[in-house]
């Protein structure tokens, strides 16, 4: 996983909030698009025709979902990709 600053309680909340396909996180950032619980039912029908259109961005597959949003603000989800993106002293 390359995302920290996941709240401990995070899967549970996730769980409880899912709309008809599932359920998106909103931090303190904005929309966390490729962070959710997705029906995978839903998720595949959509990425097909998102592909099949020549599309691939994950704002788009998430607009095209019937899926609510979690608030989990104030936190602040990082994303880790690469070494620049480690906060000064970083232990996991």
């Amino acid at each position: 996983m390359d995302l920290d600053g996941l709240p401990a309680n995070l899967v549970d909340t996730l769980a409880a909030a899912a709309g008809a396909d599932g359920v998106v996180v909103h931090d303190a950032d904005g929309l966390q698009p490729l962070l959710g619980l997705w029906r995978t039912a839903a998720l595949a029908t959509a990425a097909t025709s998102m592909l099949d259109a020549g599309e691939s961005a994950a704002r788009r597959l998430v607009a095209r979902l019937q899926v609510s949003r979690c608030d989990v603000s104030p936190h602040r989800i990082l994303n880790l990709n690469f070494p620049h993106d480690f906060p000064e002293g970083y232990a996991p």
